[in-house]
């Protein structure tokens, strides 16, 4: 009997065309689709409208976090409509398009305030929160560095803190090498990859045994920021 190789991508394209239950289920998910584009262009209406009262003219909000402009006029208003009510979908834009330098020193006391209250219950709450995270890791200033130890510190908050490691590589102080030095000692897996990163950013010598043992650590995404970080932390001291 001759053996059938592969299906090839257009034969695949063919039968999928003429399957009437996957067909279906696509019309349906095009429906649901269009439902949330619906309900998602309404909810933003008066976010748009304010932006554009401050010069920021946008089709939707992820306009804005997908541009490579600068936007400094339109944080004060990302921040007063993240403290408001919108479609899940629409936090997700508005903190993303937070997570910009511009935002320095002026969104840190709302991101943790939002971060703070943020539940947890499912995956998309806790994406919510991981995003609050990541947009404290890229804009919190020094003189939030007690704030953000203390949130890092905090178990409650679980995984979402996986970013928050990354803003210690700006402060400063030997408190700041003691808490990286302590999560990669001691501390959970989903912390370690950034505060790695964070330690190698930081030129910390005292890393450098725990880092290449975990140049062997199960996680692929560990072993490479790992090696990544002792490459950049050998080449430095080579040089000393």
């Amino acid at each position: 009997m001759k053996r059938e190789g592969p299906i090839l991508a257009w034969q695949l394209q063919e039968q999928l065309k003429n399957d009437p239950e996957y067909q279906a289920r696509m019309r349906e998910k095009y429906k649901q689709l269009d439902r949330l584009y619906q309900i998602c262009l309404a909810d933003e209406e008066g976010l748009l409208k304010e932006l554009l009262d401050v010069g920021i003219e946008v089709e939707c909000v992820f306009d804005l976090v997908n541009t490579r402009a600068s936007y400094p006029t339109a944080i004060p208003v990302l921040l007063k409509h993240l403290q408001q009510e919108h479609h899940q979908k629409i936090r997700e834009g508005i903190i993303r398009a937070l997570t910009v330098r511009e935002a320095r020193g002026i969104a840190e006391d709302i991101l943790i305030s939002e971060f703070k209250k943020a539940p947890d219950r499912d995956y998309v709450e806790q994406l919510h929160k991981w995003l609050l995270a990541n947009a404290l890791a890229e804009v919190a200033s020094e003189k939030y560095k007690d704030a953000i130890l203390e949130l890092l510190g905090d178990e409650e908050h679980g995984r979402a803190r996986m970013m928050l490691p990354r803003a210690l590589a700006r402060f400063k102080g030997e408190e700041i090498n003691k808490t990286l030095l302590d999560i990669i000692y001691h501390g959970e897996n989903y912390l370690l990859g950034e505060a790695i990163w964070a330690l190698g950013k930081r030129k910390v010598l005292e890393s450098m045994p725990r880092i290449r043992e975990l140049t062997a650590h199960s996680s692929s995404d560990i072993r490479r920021i790992a090696r990544v970080a002792l490459k950049k932390l050998e080449k430095y001291y080579s040089k000393k």
